[in-house]
């Protein structure tokens, strides 16, 4: 037996998940117990018998032994099999910087996961879309809750939502970022929970959005979710209660009186809650409770046939769709030169309420000549930038006829004295420092254009 290929598995009530990624080792653990087998196939499609080992520790050791027959695999080895291949797609998508939707299917339930140059924007489930979205804001920015917005399209109305928070000053980067996070893992276990899942891309382009490009998730972020994800569904499997999905509402049957379980301080709590009206989800939240905690109570008052099990709708959405359609050529303009196109999207989101056209311009070479026919009222000019720097750029600005007289306000990461120094001599107006946030952009518009800005 110890001359057969082994691998790290990890058991949890004589149920077997693999880790990650397969590590080999080349001895046995002293301490183990055989629990069980079953048959597996290997990536060549050969079939395998699986004999899992348990341990104190809750590691575990499996060994792979060669048989003849066996050609179905097993829900473990399905769960592994496509759950690796969307993670190796993810990583894809992130090569390629694609922009669209990833379309994951089962049966009737739908996941949609939005991409924007390769990274995570975010993650939809339409199941509890607005419940998932409120419990985010209450937990994240609740001082944001419950404020009712009109949008021109419902189109991913989180992000656009998230987007004019930021830019009118109501929420923080962290705050939209941590909401953003908190979705999406919600998003995943619910996806993560299913077998032999299937997806499809899309090519999509987003710039009629107002979303936040500038807070999407990056791989490692993405398989941080994964790995959370996976170890919550880990010690749902432990527990036993594969049964209780977190979306469901548990409801008291009985009346406290006919209740002896628990202590009457206790059950007062819980009565304020398990009344058919709030899902687990929402439990864990208002209880500050950790969500395996809320499920080990509803499992254990379900056992004793205390509490049912109900579904319920989701929440009224938080938008009224009121589409609009601007005259925008004839708006006053204002110019961004900066090759990340995230930031001149940024700058629209908080200018065009304003009332202004804002031009972005990626390539700083052909900047030159668009900001020379265009004449914006003032330039937001990055300082790094590929083939040439905001310096080169601002000194032919000041030397064009055009555009000589312009406000030109550089955009840079460094805020150090040196950079604005050769700013100054280069002719820039003004010094920004990223990240900034919308106050500080409407600010420096007002500071520079005064009575010229629309609205003011």
């Amino acid at each position: 037996m110890t001359s057969l290929p082994k691998i790290h598995l990890k058991v949890l009530t004589n149920q077997i998940c693999f880790a990650s990624q397969f590590a080999f080792t080349e001895t046995l653990f002293a301490d183990t117990r055989e629990i069980g087998n079953c048959t597996l196939m290997t990536p060549q499609q050969e079939p395998l018998r699986l004999t899992a080992y348990s341990k104190v520790s809750s590691n575990a050791l499996g060994i792979y032994e060669m048989v003849d027959g066996g050609k179905t695999m097993q829900t473990l080895s399905n769960r592994l099999s496509w759950l690796t291949k969307l993670e190796q797609h993810i990583v894809t998508i992130n090569q390629k910087q694609a922009t669209g939707e990833l379309i994951i299917g089962h049966k009737t339930a739908q996941w949609r996961l939005y991409f924007f140059l390769g990274q995570l924007l975010y993650a939809v489930e339409e199941t509890h879309r607005v419940r998932r979205w409120q419990r985010s804001l209450k937990k994240y920015c609740p001082r944001w809750l419950g404020q009712h917005h009109q949008l021109t399209t419902s189109e991913l109305w989180e992000c656009q939502l998230l987007h004019r928070g930021m830019a009118q000053g109501d929420l923080t980067a962290a705050e939209v970022k941590a909401v953003v996070r908190e979705t999406t893992q919600e998003v995943l276990f619910s996806m993560i929970q299913q077998e032999n899942l299937v997806w499809q891309w899309r090519n999509r382009q987003y710039q009629e959005l107002g979303i936040p490009f500038y807070l999407t998730l990056c791989p490692m972020e993405i398989q941080q979710l994964f790995e959370q994800s996976q170890h919550l569904h880990d010690q749902w499997q432990e527990m036993g209660v594969q049964y209780l999905h977190p979306e469901l509402v548990p409801a008291f049957k009985q009346s406290p009186s006919e209740l002896t379980q628990c202590s009457a301080d206790t059950f007062l709590n819980l009565t304020a809650f398990f009344n058919g009206r709030y899902t687990i989800w929402d439990i864990s939240l208002k209880m500050k409770q950790p969500l395996t905690r809320i499920v080990r109570l509803v499992h254990h008052f379900y056992q004793q046939g205390a509490v049912e099990l109900q579904e319920v709708a989701d929440l009224p959405l938080p938008i009224t769709i009121e589409p609009v359609n601007k005259p925008k050529n004839n708006l006053p303009a204002i110019a961004c030169v900066d090759d990340s196109p995230l930031i001149g999207r940024y700058l629209e989101e908080i200018l065009a309420p304003a009332g202004y056209r804002v031009i972005y311009i990626q390539d700083p070479i052909q900047a030159l000549t668009t900001l020379t026919e265009e004449k914006p009222l003032l330039i937001f000019l990055d300082l790094v930038m590929p083939k040439t720097d905001g310096y080169n750029v601002c000194n032919f600005l000041r030397k064009s006829e055009a555009c000589s007289k312009i406000p030109v306000i550089m955009l840079t990461s460094s805020n150090g004295l040196i950079n604005r120094a050769r700013a100054k001599l280069a002719g820039a107006d003004d010094f920004l420092t990223k990240p900034f946030d919308g106050e500080q952009i409407l600010q420096a518009v007002h500071k520079y254009l005064g009575a010229a800005v629309p609205g003011r």
